[in-house]
């Protein structure tokens, strides 16, 4: 049995103390204590969604307050916004395995599979020579990155 609340949870009195660019930071804290508060419990999970919206403005202006949708299991709460959707991912998944078993079960996409080792093989080629250009660009920025040492002085001395 899932418990689900909205609440609208005012930031502003909070973020005012401290520093403008801890402000957003500050801001997903309070989230997150205003709900463990409320809801009573200790595990609190804040979304990407609520997240993204504290920092819509950067971390100097946060909105003064947001609107969330707070659903407990157990003693677990997620904290999204009121019109997030979290089954995309799941859905997304389920999807995905489906495709991948519809293609197994076909015979020409079987042949195609076979044939992408052999283009895949020919790309890998060309990057063992890149790799031996990067070893020749790495080992000058070392030296550079040597020398740069060599010339900074000595702290204490």
């Amino acid at each position: 049995m899932a418990d689900e609340r909205i609440y609208v949870i005012p930031l502003r009195k909070q973020w005012v103390k401290t520093c403008r660019v801890h402000r957003a930071p500050r801001s997903v804290n309070v989230v997150k204590e205003f709900i463990m508060k409320h809801m009573h419990t200790e595990e609190v999970s804040v979304s990407a969604g609520v997240n993204s919206a504290i920092w819509a403005h950067g971390a100097k202006k946060p909105p003064g307050k947001i609107k969330v949708k707070a659903t407990k299991d157990g003693s677990f709460v997620r904290v999204t916004l009121p019109d997030e959707k979290t089954e995309k991912k799941e859905k997304k998944a389920e999807t995905k395995g489906a495709l991948d078993k519809a293609k197994a079960m076909l015979p020409g996409i079987r042949a195609e599979t076979k044939a992408k080792p052999a283009e895949a093989k020919k790309k890998e080629a060309k990057p063992e020579e890149n790799a031996a250009q990067k070893t020749e660009a790495e080992k000058k920025s070392e030296e550079k990155k040597v020398t740069a040492e060599r010339k900074l002085p000595r702290k204490g001395a």
